[in-house]
Order: structure tokens, then sequence, then C-alpha cells
């Protein structure tokens, strides 16, 4: 498998990391012999972790500036050499167009592809001319390469609809979701006298819409509330943006920036809020969502993707059309005046579908079985 994983201790960083290490754990529950070798590329570190004894993580330094680059000169030919050498049923790769670069004939068969991010939206959201050249290159590779790839993971029925084409032309897919952490299950405080703390998690970008929810919520006028934003800034300017959006609307006492946190450090902030808010434009199927619910945390998102195969409007949480923020203040106001026993109706809700369709060990078995129709078709 090529994805990225985190190094042990330190904070995940972003969805497709965060997949792959909860897929990993489901794996390590399954009583089939399966063993696994993962690929991942950092910047800084070369080395080998064995994570069981058939579960083993090869940590790759990038040499070249260009991730591009790094893909074609030295993962493709790594990858090529490891089939030769080792001749795996299956070379799973996770992300998003540019690791549609690692494609080979020599083993296309055995090829499964996840796509995590949808290049065509996210190109409308960056204001950095090199990300939309980033993305307009992935685009160019996905023209090129998807069409060549037979087996293919979708993490929602969104993901499945806009490569409706491949489908057409009969392409091997299962649509399986994403995997949470069960940690998020085991180790939370379903406290719905948490108070009326807000939850906002992930990379700080135009495209995740904090503008909006900050900008929402000064215009709500409610004064019991509080927004913790866990995550790094994408840029500078943005960051710049957000700071001084915050003095403008005079939030600054009501909303803290806490940077990337680990796992356990979010858990513990999200144990003082009731709400995961994602004011996204563009999203796939976040793995935020899916931690928040198996937290009990009523949901507030925009949508955007396939939060609406997530997030059961009024039962689980609130959806409202991204960018909208009158809606999204009507939102905030409802979702902040909830009574006692609506919110403890709506946690447990969540909950119960988080463990329904998330569990690692259920992820990983249907992954498995994907893995298993590979083999039949040839």
């Amino acid at each position: 498998m090529f994805a990225p994983y985190p190094y042990p201790n330190k904070p995940i960083h972003g969805g497709v990391e965060s997949v792959s290490y909860n897929l990993i754990q489901g794996f390590k529950q399954l009583d089939a012999k399966i063993e696994l070798h993962v690929l991942s590329m950092m910047h800084d570190v070369e080395e080998t972790v064995n994570i069981t004894p058939t579960i083993t993580i090869q940590y790759l330094r990038q040499l070249h500036r260009s991730r591009k680059v790094e893909l074609m000169k030295h993962i493709k030919p790594l990858l090529i050499k490891l089939n030769q050498e080792w001749n795996p049923d299956v070379i799973h790769i996770q992300g998003n167009g540019s690791n549609l670069l690692l494609y080979h004939k020599s083993y296309k068969h055995k090829l499964v592809y996840t796509q995590h991010g949808i290049s065509s939206q996210e190109i409308k959201y960056t204001d950095s001319f090199r990300k939309k050249l980033n993305y307009l290159t992935s685009l160019i590779i996905e023209k090129i390469n998807a069409p060549k790839i037979r087996n293919w993971i979708f993490i929602s029925r969104y993901n499945q609809v806009l490569n409706s084409r491949l489908v057409a032309h009969g392409i091997n897919f299962s649509c399986i979701y994403n995997p949470v952490n069960p940690i998020y299950v085991e180790t939370t405080k379903h406290d719905v006298d948490a108070g009326n703390g807000l939850l906002f998690v992930g990379s700080i970008t135009p495209r995740k819409g904090l503008h909006d929810l900050i900008y929402a919520l000064y215009k709500s006028n409610e004064s019991n509330f509080h927004l913790h934003v866990v995550g790094g800034f994408s840029s500078t300017n943005y960051e710049s943006k957000i700071h001084n959006l915050i003095d403008q609307c005079g939030l600054g006492a009501k909303i803290t920036l806490h940077g990337w946190k680990t796992t356990e450090q979010i858990i513990e902030i999200a144990n003082s809020c009731r709400y995961l808010v994602l004011p996204s434009h563009q999203e796939t199927l976040p793995c935020v969502i899916a931690e928040a619910m198996a937290m009990g945390k009523v949901v507030i998102a925009s949508l955007v993707g396939g939060t609406a195969e997530m997030v059961n409007d009024g039962e689980t949480g609130f959806l409202y059309n991204a960018g909208n923020t009158e809606e999204l203040t009507t939102i905030l106001h409802k979702a902040l005046h909830l009574t006692h026993q609506q919110y403890a109706t709506m946690s447990e809700k969540s909950v119960n579908r988080a463990k329904e369709l998330y569990l690692p060990a259920e992820v990983a078995n249907q992954t498995l079985h994907f893995y298993q129709s590979i083999l039949t078709h040839e």
C-alpha cells in the first residue's frame, strides 16, 4: 500500500493520513492472515517500523522538492522493483490525482486506487497560483491515467457519481466509507452537559470555510459559546484574514486557535464541546465528521460532497447550503438552544450511526473482500 501514514507519537495531519492509520488498525483486528507493507513518503524520515509481525511501515524520505517528480523518479521504480521481488496480490494506492503517476502496466491488474481528493473541485477554492497549477497538473494526470485503473474504492456515493463514466465502462469497484479511530468511541466522555463548545478540526484553508463560521457566529449575537479551532493554516495570507476577521468581529475571547494536535489532545478538547462545525465549500467524505459522530457530537455541516450520506439532517446534526452564512447563523442559533433531551437524543443517534458505518474492523473487512474480488477477476 502506498499511503501517507503518521510517524509514531506524532500528530496526524489531514484526512488521508487518518484514513490509512485507522484502516491499518482495522487490519490488526482481523483474524485473516494478511501481510501488509505500507510505503509512506515523508519529508525528513527514512525508517522502517514494524507495527505487527506482518504489518510494516516503510518511511521514505522525499528527496526531490517536487512531489510529482519524487513519485516518478523514486517511488514508481521502487514499486516496480517490489512487485517483481515480492509479487504481492494487491498494490493499493491511497490519495489524490498525482498519485496516479504510480500507474504501471506491469501491475495494472492488481492495482487498486482510492481517490480521496477531487482536484476538479479543490482547484476552485485556492487563491495560490502555485496550488492552482498543482491541481491543474493533477487533473491532467487523472485524465490520462484514471481510465487505465480497473479497480477502484470510492469513499462515498458522491465519488462514485463523479466517476460515473468509469463505472459505465465496467470497472471493478466498491463504495467503502472511511474508518474512524475506535479511540474516539472508547475514550470519549459522552457528556451532554459539556456546554456550548463548538469544534472545528482540519487544515485551515479557504475551502474549509472557517471565515464563514466566524462571520455567522458574529451575526448570531450569541454569547454562550466558545469555538475551538484545531489545525494549521495553509497560507500566511489566509491566517492574516482569519485573525483580522476575529478582531473585527470582537470574538477574540470566544475563539481559541490550538494549531495541530494529537488524537488524544483533540479528544480532550472535544470533551468540552457539544458540536462539530464543518463549514466547507468542498469535501469528499470528511473523516472529522465520522470522528465527531463517534464521540456523540451533533454535527453542523455544509451540504457538500458526501456529507448528506453521513449526517441525517435534524436527527444526528444539521446541514445547510455551503457559503450561506445566513442559513448557518440560523442553524447555530437553533443548535445552541437545544434542550438537554433534544441534544441527548441526537448525540445517541450519532454514536449509533458511527458504529454502524465507520468502525475500522468493519471497513478493513470490506476492503479485504474487495482485494479478494480482484483475485477473482484475474
